[in-house]
């Protein structure tokens, strides 16, 4: 007969079997959606090279950004490594930074793709704030080198006209500020 204790006993061994731990919590996600073992239907490697394939340079929105500003005819440096947050973008004769940010990755308020986590929160969360803790350090240290600091979020990449939009007002902007 089966009763709860047993039940939870199985459910314990499935969980050990398929993660190599006892954790506790994978129990109350022990059956997840889609029928599957657990909450998340990869293998702990194959969850491993996904995570690998997410980059860190040359991204999507990242290239949307710099293949318009080449358009533009603004000139800008990749990477620079030598200032603060290594900003993916930098416009060193107006003295612009800019960062291309990923929503989720750095929680862009207000997005649809800034979504939270459903399951590990006890890493993602502080992982996440972390990341934006990072951003608000980074641009505070250029602009007291002098840097004036834009953000261009994954969202805004999706339409090139808000691209080319806010590379203008970079451009203008600079143009006033000249003497």
């Amino acid at each position: 007969m089966l009763t709860p204790g047993r039940i939870l006993t199985a459910l314990t061994d499935i969980a050990v079997t398929y993660r190599g731990s006892r954790n506790p919590n994978i129990i109350g996600d022990a059956i997840g959606s889609k029928g599957s073992i657990l909450g998340d239907h990869l293998t702990s490697a194959e969850r491993s090279a996904h995570m690998r394939k997410i980059r860190k340079i040359d991204t999507k929105p990242e290239l949307v950004v710099r293949r318009a500003a080449h358009a533009s005819g603004l000139r800008f440096r990749l990477h620079r490594c030598d200032l603060p947050g290594s900003p993916d973008l930098i416009f060193p004769s107006r003295q612009v930074a800019v960062f291309v940010h990923g929503c989720f990755w750095h929680q862009h308020e207000g997005c649809r793709l800034s979504r939270q986590p459903k399951s590990r929160l006890e890493y993602w969360l502080p992982k996440l704030r972390r990341n934006q803790e990072r951003d608000a350090r980074a641009a505070t240290l250029l602009m007291d080198l002098g840097w004036r600091v834009v953000t261009v979020w994954e969202c805004e990449t999706a339409d090139p006209t808000i691209v080319q939009q806010r590379l203008r007002e970079i451009a203008d902007r600079a143009m006033v500020m000249q003497p």
